[in-house]
């Protein structure tokens, strides 16, 4: 079980510009250093699973919004159609370690609103690069 551990935590890409902040609470910490990882990681999988969204898609194509209202176009799509939300998180929680999961188990309200808005912020970015 420990190699098992161990690979999922080797397999993360090293994000350099996250800076540990001394007085970072928990849940900023876990994020910089579970979530961002691997949803670093998952990107391309992500990115596929939103391109089957042709509502979605449709959506943002038909408005000419800024940068910001696309954001919170994908963000209240995200919230609003929860079995792309599980579908999300379930990419996410698969790859965290037993004491990582247990921790996310026990903030998942919270830790997921930090997902929703890290993937929709990196879809939103995903989105204006391939106007």
């Amino acid at each position: 079980m420990r190699e098992h551990e161990d690979y999922l935590v080797k397999i993360r890409p090293q994000i350099q510009t996250i800076e540990e902040i001394p007085v970072s609470k928990e849940d900023e910490i876990f994020q910089n250093s579970c979530l961002r990882p691997i949803i670093k990681y998952q990107h391309d999988l992500i990115i596929e699973v939103f391109q089957k969204e042709k509502n979605l898609l449709t959506l943002l194509k038909r408005n000419n919004n800024s940068k910001e209202q696309t954001y919170l176009v994908i963000l209240q799509y995200v919230k609003t159609n929860k079995a792309l939300s599980f579908l999300i998180f379930g990419l996410i929680y698969g790859l965290m370690t037993s004491k990582e999961s247990q921790y996310y188990l026990e903030n998942h309200k919270e830790l997921n609103k930090r997902i929703t808005s890290m993937v929709s912020e990196r879809l939103n970015n995903q989105f204006w690069e391939s106007l």
